[in-house]
């Protein structure tokens, strides 16, 4: 079997993990810490450097939606139309270093429609899922879910896999889009939220909150 240690799931089972999986080198914190906790038991050693970069520090934009179109939110969609502009204009970000992701698959549909319009990399969008073993520097995740369907969001926590794959593709900054008041009650997403500050005061959160763009 080779050299490693079994972590516990949410199932209370077991499941075997290889040593060189143990020392992470894709994600600067706080991703690699998110991952760790709650997929990897706090077993993962960061393995890589700090990247600099002038991009805002990596956060969550809390947004309350009143307007859904199944799991989309049109709010959000509203903010991460905000957020792809100031990255561009004034941070240079370039589209290809941008991955955007969604839980749901109309909210992933509806990601590759803003994409496309803003002149963004339609195939830098999809659901999580579709991004597994992709990395890119930038991650922006919608966390959309039905207003009036709380089970959504409660799909969406059942298993840490989908937050762990989302959180660990981005290298330098995640940008989380969404209710932050309800995703802290699903499983999971709470570390998220206690490890991923609310972006406010002069940066991407004034300009948001400033409908500026």
């Amino acid at each position: 079997m080779g050299l490693g240690t079994h972590l516990p799931t949410p199932d209370n089972g077991k499941v075997w993990v290889g040593c060189p999986l143990r020392v992470h080198r894709r994600c600067d914190d706080p991703m690699f810490s998110v991952s760790n906790k709650i997929a990897y038991d706090g077993l993962m050693v960061h393995g890589k450097k700090e990247t600099h970069t002038q991009l805002p520090e990596s956060g969550w934009i809390d947004v309350v939606g009143k307007n859904c179109e199944g799991n989309w939110i049109v709010e959000e969609g509203e903010a991460v139309k905000k957020l792809l502009l100031e990255l561009r204009t004034a941070y240079g970000v370039k589209p290809e270093n941008i991955f955007l992701i969604s839980p749901f698959l109309d909210c992933a549909k509806q990601l590759r429609r803003l994409a496309a319009q803003l002149g963004f990399d339609t195939h830098k969008t999809g659901t999580v899922h579709t991004t597994q073993g992709k990395e890119a520097s930038v991650v922006v995740f919608v966390l959309g879910g039905n207003i009036q369907k709380p089970g959504a969001k409660a799909w969406a926590a059942s298993r840490p896999n989908l937050l762990n794959v989302a959180v660990s593709r981005a290298k330098q900054r995640l940008y989380v889009i969404g209710d932050r008041s309800e995703w802290k009650k699903q499983r999971y997403f709470s570390t998220l939220v206690q490890d991923l500050p609310k972006i406010e005061g002069v940066s991407l959160g004034a300009l948001l909150a400033e409908d500026v763009l």
